[in-house]
């Protein structure tokens, strides 16, 4: 995909989950005045974004274990 400067997804849910507006996994984005989080995916029309603690941006390593979940799920059906 192309690059993209950061998106506001805030209010954006549905353009999400139906594909109208595209982010790749590890898209940065604003979820209304936080810091600027990391896009992960959707599923099940849940929208899945690492955001930091308290108001820091997201961490690579934040993102990364948020990335390692959503795959385990989506893997693994949920089942352990």
């Amino acid at each position: 995909m192309k690059f993209q400067k950061t998106v506001q997804i805030w209010g954006r849910e549905a353009e999400i989950r139906s594909g109208e507006l595209k982010l790749q996994c590890g898209q940065w984005v604003k979820c209304g005045g936080s810091p600027s989080a990391r896009f992960v995916g959707v599923r099940g029309g849940d929208i899945w974004v690492a955001h930091g603690l308290w108001d820091s941006a997201c961490s690579k390593a934040d993102f990364l274990r948020l990335v390692n979940a959503f795959n385990w799920k989506k893997y693994s059906g949920g089942k352990q």
